[in-house]
């Protein structure tokens, strides 16, 4: 109850016992919102994306490549 408000079942016996293990349980949609898909980003959109300079940097700090 920790903060727990999705759960990752990996073995499909298992998604039943967990279902019923979080039944009842108000939903806190705030707390998933950011998970909910927005279509994908076009190319220019993610070469603008500060995160990708990011990554890029830190691979060439730790390859010496550019990815």
């Amino acid at each position: 109850d920790a903060g727990c408000d999705v759960v990752l079942v990996c073995h499909p016996e298992l998604v039943e016992e967990s279902l019923q293990a979080v039944r009842g349980r108000a939903l806190d949609t705030a707390a998933v919102a950011g998970l909910i898909g927005r279509g994908p980003m076009a190319w220019a959109g993610l070469l603008a994306d500060t995160r990708y300079d990011s990554v890029r940097a830190s691979l060439h700090d730790n390859t010496g490549n550019l990815a």
